[in-house]
This record gives C-alpha cells, structure tokens and sequence, in this order.
C-alpha cells in the first residue's frame, strides 16, 4: 500500500517545488562610463571627453577668465539634428557640471527648471505678501504721526473710497485698504476716526488711490478726482460705491426723483467702460503697485501721497545673463546590409546677448558603424 502512493505523491512534491523557484536573472554588470560595451554612434564617453575638453577652454577665455566678479550663463536647448532620438541636453548638464566644479565660482548657470521655478515662484510670493504687510505698518504709522494728524485739534475724520483697479485683477484693493485704515487707527492712538463703508459725509479726508502696474501695454487711464466725484454722485444718490454693480448710468436718488445730469451721467458712464473692458482687465506678470492718497474732499487735492510695490514681476532673471551657452548635434548618416556608417558633428558656443556675437565656438567629432536598428531613450 505504502508504495502504491509514494511515487505519485513525490512526483506532486516534485512539481510543486520545481514551480515555486525563483527565474533566473541575469546579472547586472558595472562598467566604465568612458566604454561602450554597446557599440553605439555617441556614448557616454563622448560625453565626458565633451565636457573635459570644453569645459577649460571657456574657463580660459579673456571674457570670463579677466572680468572682475562673477559671471553668469543661460543656457539654450541643445538641437538634435542627428537621426538618433536621445536626451539632447545631457551635454550641456555634463559641460555645466565641469564649469561649476572647476569654475572656483567663477561661473554661476541661471536656473531655467520648471520645478525650481515653481517652487521659486511660491516663496516669492510668500516674501512679497510679508513686505506689502511690512510696508502698510509703515504706511500707517507714518499717516498717523503726520502733521495731518498731529495738528488737528478733533480727530481725524476719513472715509475710505475703494482703491481703483483699472486694469488689473486678481488685486484685492479692499484687503489692503483694511488692512492700512487698521495700522493707521493702532498707531494714531485715538486722533483718527474711520467713516463706515460707504459713508463720506464729514469726512476731513478721502483714503483712496490706484493700482499701478509697470507695462508696455495701452493702459486705461483713468482720473482719480472724476472716479472721487463719481463716487460722491452715487453715495448721494443711495447707490453703492462699486461702479461695476450693473446701474450705470444712474438715473434715480433715494426718493426716487429723476437726476437729469448729463454731464455726470456720462463721466461715470465713461469711467465703468474703462474700468469694465476686458482688453485692460488683465493680470500682467509685471511689478505692480499700489499709489495711496489722502484727498481733501472739498477741492479734490491729494494732500498726502505714497507709492509702493505690492506684486513683483517673477521671471527668470535672464536680462542678468552674460552669456548664451548652447549647441547642436550635425549628422551625416549612410545605411547598409543592416549596418549604418554616422557622422556627427557635436557643437557648443557662446554667444553675447547684447551684441548676438559669438565669442567662442568648439566642435567634437566622432564616426561610428554601428547596428541600424539601435535605439536611444
């Protein structure tokens, strides 16, 4: 009985450990970058021997070699011209890599990665929002202890008229003004009183101003004392201080009676197009900043004035480059019997930005028989 069973069930044993082992893997092999176990058209080798050769001669040049501090460079796409689709700004990584570590910080490359770039942007912003913080302290301060306030024998009346943002938007102009009528009450230590929202009926001055950004653009221009005039028009007629509120033009007071100003009506009516145009309402990555007025309500002067940045244009900072680095791979390529003869020409240069002269040019040949089928990733 007993060996009727045990064959069979050996066999099963068998089978069984025969499918749990593990497939055999063949090992990987660590070689040197400068071979080419592969036989391919570029290799890491011609790489190396590219940056090595390279490298010190644009150490050496008088441009970079004798100018007194530190010398900055952009670097361009290289241009892949070759039949062999590969990753074509290796080179310059390798050439970069030699040029800081040889450099003795003589050579500093501009950032042009997109995630340094996003990151970069995120705590700029950051930066920026602690110094618009910093600067309405100061702003409120400074208000507060003018001689405005300082020689007035009743408190201060202001009413806040909202900051006009032609132009621009994703500009909160009603955090800022809060945030300035704040600072400035905190540091005039009961000499100034703010109207409510809304209010400006025996107000000594108007805290208002605009938004100012630095562009090449056609700006829509509007004047502060007609957007003040427009203002008080509305209060007194019981509308909103929005201009964008969808009334314009107004027709009608509190009581309902017909105002028949055509001159007003057409000021703001002029004011809410240029405010409303979607070709100027806009957020340009330009510096941005915010011009505060305190204006005397009875002849619309500006009896105090005061500009600062709120929003800094970020950019790569490109403008600050002193030179371009870039290059191309130039290919002549022959096919055969399953075979293909490459030449390629591997190219860097330097170029001015300002003059678009180039100062230094260097090329590095190589010529390979290789499989035609070999496939870069």
């Amino acid at each position: 009985m007993f060996r009727k069973y045990f064959f069979p069930s050996l066999s099963v044993a068998v089978f069984f450990l025969a499918g749990c082992v593990a497939p055999q893997v063949s090992r990987s092999v660590q070689v040197d970058p400068d071979d080419d176990p592969m036989g391919a058209a570029v290799t890491s080798g011609d790489v190396r021997t590219i940056a090595a050769t390279m490298g010190p001669q644009i150490l050496a040049l008088p441009e970079i070699n004798h100018k007194d501090g530190v010398v900055r460079i952009a670097v361009a796409d290289f241009k892949n011209n070759s039949r062999f689709p590969m990753d074509r700004n290796i080179f310059m990584q390798r050439l970069r890599q030699d040029l800081n570590k040889y450099g003795a910080g003589k050579v500093r490359f501009m950032s042009q990665s997109a995630n340094v770039q996003k990151v970069r942007r995120e705590m700029l912003v950051n930066r920026q929002e602690e110094a618009v913080r910093e600067s309405l302290k100061e702003l409120g301060a400074e208000i507060a202890a003018g001689s405005l306030v300082r020689n007035a024998k009743e408190p201060v009346k202001i009413a806040v008229i909202p900051v006009i943002n032609t132009n621009l938007v994703n500009m909160n102009a009603d955090s800022f003004t809060a945030m300035l009528r704040s600072e400035i009450v905190q540091a005039g230590d009961g000499k100034v009183q703010f109207l409510m929202p809304g209010a400006v009926e025996g107000a000594d001055y108007y805290l208002t101003g605009q938004f100012i950004p630095e562009s090449m653009k056609a700006e829509g221009i509007v004047n502060i004392a007609n957007y003040i005039q427009v203002v008080e028009d509305r209060v007194k007629r019981g509308q909103s201080l929005d201009l964008t509120d969808g009334r314009v033009p107004a027709t009608s007071n509190k009581s309902g009676v017909l105002v028949n100003d055509s001159v007003a009506i057409q000021r703001e009516s002029e004011l809410v197009k240029i405010i409303s145009n979607p070709a100027l309402r806009a957020n340009p990555n330009v510096n941005k900043r915010l011009n505060i007025m305190l204006v005397k309500p009875e002849n619309k002067l500006a009896v105090y004035e005061k500009i600062f940045l709120i929003d800094r244009k970020i950019t790569e900072n490109l403008e600050r480059a002193d030179f371009i680095l870039s290059g191309e791979i130039g290919a002549m390529s022959q096919r055969a019997d399953g075979k293909a003869s490459d030449y390629l020409l591997i190219s860097v240069r330097l170029t001015d930005p300002v003059s678009n002269e180039t100062l230094w040019e260097d090329g590095y040949e190589t010529k390979r028989l290789t499989n035609a089928g070999i496939v870069y990733q």
